[in-house]
C-alpha cells in the first residue's frame, strides 16, 4: 500500500508541475508539493491518514490526467485524419512565403514608383545634361516598378490560392467528393472559378487523384469514388439504351398492344410490391411464381403482338381480380388484431393463389400450341422424307439385317467352295498313289519273270 501511495504521490507532483506550467501560475505550487511530501512521509511512517487537502489534490490530479488523456486522444485522431488526408491532398503550403513576396512587391512598387516619378520630373524640368541622365534612370526604375507590381500580384494571388486550397480540402475531405454548386456556395465564388481552381490544384499534384465528372458538376478526390461514378454511369447508359430500345419497340406496336403492355407492367409492379410487404414465406413463393408467369405472358406478347387478341379475359377480369385479392391480403395481413373472419379470408386467398397460377400457366402454354403443331408437322414431313431416302431407324435396321444375311450366305458359299477344292485335291492324290502302286507291282512281276527265264 505504501508503494502504491508513493507512486500516486509522484504522479500527483508531476500533474501539479504540468498544471502550473500550462496555467503559468506558480503561486501555490510549493505549498501543494510540500503538503504532498508530508503526506508521503506520514504514510511511510504510519502516522497520519489522508487529509481533505490531500484528497482534493488527488481529485484535481485525476482530472488533469483525464484531460491530458483526452487531449492526447484528440491529437492522435487529428494525426490519423491528417495521414488519411495526405493520400488525397497535398499538405497545405505555408502562407508566409507568398505574404513576404506580396509585402516586398508592395514596398518595391512604392519605392521604385516614387523614383520613377522623380526621375521623370527631372527629365522634364532639368537641363539637357541632367535630363540625359535621369531619362534612362526613369526607364530603369519604371521597369523595376513593373516587376515589383507583378511580384506583389503574384504573392497576393498565391496567398489567396493557398487559403482557398485549405478551404477546398476541408470541404471535400469528409466524403472525398463534392458538388461544384455546393463548393461555390460555401466559398462564395463563381462555379467557373471553382472548376478552374480544382483543375489547377489537380494539375499541380496538390489533389493527385482529383477528377471531375463528365459535365464538371461534381469533383471527386479519390480513384475509388471515381470508379463508382464510372460504374454508375455505365449502368445508367445501359438503362438509357434499354429504354431507347423499348421505346423503339413500342413505337412499332399498335395503340391497343401498347396499352396492354403498359397495364401489364403496372400489374407486375403491383404483385412485386405486395410480395415485398408480406413476410409469409409460403405466400411469397406463390407471388414469386405469379410474377414470373405474368412477366412471361407479356414478354411473349411483346415478341408476338398478335397474341394480344387472346388476352381479353386475362386483362379485363383475371388480372384485375387477382390484383384485388392480393391487395386485400396485404391489407388484412397488416391488421394488428386478426379475428376469425380475417384469418378465414386470408386462408381462402392463399388457397386461390395456386389455382390462379395454374390458370396463368395454362394461358402461357396456350401461346405455344400453334408452335407445337408446326413442330409436329415439320417432324412428320421430315420423317417421311427420311423414310423415302432409307434414313429412318427402321429402314436402316432392315438394311443392316439384309446385309448381314448376304454376308452370311457369302461366307457359306466360300466355305463350300473351299471344301470342294479340298476334296478334289484329296482324290487326285489318291489316284496318283494308286498309279504308283500299279507301276511298282508291274515292275516286280517283270523282275520275277526274267529271273525264271534265266
Amino acid at each position: 500500500m505504501a508503494e502504491d501511495f508513493l507512486k500516486n504521490a509522484i504522479d500527483q507532483v508531476a500533474d501539479l508541475i504540468d498544471g502550473a506550467i500550462n496555467s503559468n501560475d506558480y503561486t501555490d505550487l510549493s505549498r501543494r508539493i510540500g503538503g504532498l511530501m508530508r503526506d508521503v512521509v506520514d504514510s511511510a511512517s504510519g502516522k497520519g491518514s489522508v487529509s481533505p487537502g490531500q484528497e482534493s489534490a488527488r481529485q484535481a490530479a485525476a482530472r488533469k490526467a483525464a484531460e491530458r488523456d483526452a487531449a492526447r486522444r484528440a491529437a492522435e485522431e487529428r494525426a490519423a485524419k491528417e495521414r488519411e488526408a495526405e493520400k488525397y491532398f497535398a499538405a497545405p503550403k505555408s502562407e508566409t512565403g507568398p505574404k513576404i513576396i506580396s509585402v516586398l512587391g508592395a514596398i518595391g512598387t512604392a519605392l521604385f514608383g516614387l523614383m520613377t516619378l522623380l526621375f521623370g520630373l527631372f527629365t522634364a524640368l532639368s537641363n539637357q545634361f541632367v535630363g540625359d541622365i535621369s531619362g534612362p534612370l526613369a526607364v530603369f526604375t519604371g521597369i523595376l516598378t513593373a516587376c515589383c507590381i507583378a511580384m506583389g500580384v503574384f504573392g497576393r494571388r498565391a496567398a489567396r490560392k493557398n487559403v482557398r486550397f485549405k478551404s477546398y480540402r476541408k470541404l471535400i475531405m469528409p466524403k472525398l467528393y463534392a458538388k461544384v454548386s455546393d463548393l461555390s456556395a460555401e466559398m462564395k465564388l463563381p462555379e467557373k472559378t471553382v472548376v478552374s481552381d480544382l483543375e489547377e490544384f489537380t494539375r499541380k499534384g496538390m489533389i493527385p487523384q482529383g477528377r471531375f465528372d463528365d459535365e464538371k458538376k461534381t469533383f471527386m478526390a479519390s480513384n475509388e469514388i471515381y470508379g463508382y461514378y464510372r460504374d454508375a454511369m455505365a449502368k445508367a447508359e445501359q438503362q438509357r439504351e434499354a429504354e431507347a430500345a423499348e421505346a423503339r419497340k413500342n413505337a412499332a406496336y399498335s395503340p391497343e398492344v401498347r396499352e396492354i403492355l403498359e397495364k401489364g407492367n403496372s400489374y407486375i409492379a403491383l404483385i412485386r410490391n405486395v410480395n415485398d410487404d408480406i413476410p409469409d414465406e409460403e405466400i411469397s413463393e406463390k407471388l414469386d411464381r405469379m410474377e414470373k408467369l405474368v412477366r412471361r405472358i407479356f414478354e411473349e406478347v411483346s415478341i408476338r403482338p398478335e397474341l394480344a387478341g387472346k388476352l381479353n379475359m386475362f386483362m379485363n377480369y383475371y388480372l384485375p381480380t387477382t390484383a384485388k385479392l392480393v391487395t386485400a391480403y396485404r391489407k388484412m395481413d397488416h391488421q394488428q388484431m386478426q379475428g376469425e373472419n380475417i384469418r378465414k379470408a386470408k386462408k381462402e386467398i392463399a388457397n386461390s393463389l395456386d389455382m390462379i397460377n395454374d390458370a396463368f400457366e395454362t394461358i402461357l402454354d396456350s401461346f405455344f400450341s400453334e408452335q407445337a403443331m408446326d413442330v409436329s408437322s415439320d417432324i412428320s414431313v421430315m420423317r417421311m422424307m427420311m423414310k423415302q431416302e432409307g434414313l429412318t431407324e427402321d429402314d436402316m435396321s432392315a438394311q443392316r439385317k439384309r446385309k448381314a444375311r448376304e454376308e452370311a450366305a457369302a461366307r457359306a458359299a466360300a466355305q463350300a467352295q473351299a471344301a470342294q477344292a479340298a476334296g478334289q485335291v484329296q482324290a487326285a492324290g489318291q489316284a496318283q498313289a494308286a498309279g504308283q502302286a500299279q507301276a511298282y507291282a508291274a515292275g516286280q512281276a517283270q523282275v520275277q519273270t526274267e529271273s525264271k527265264e534265266s
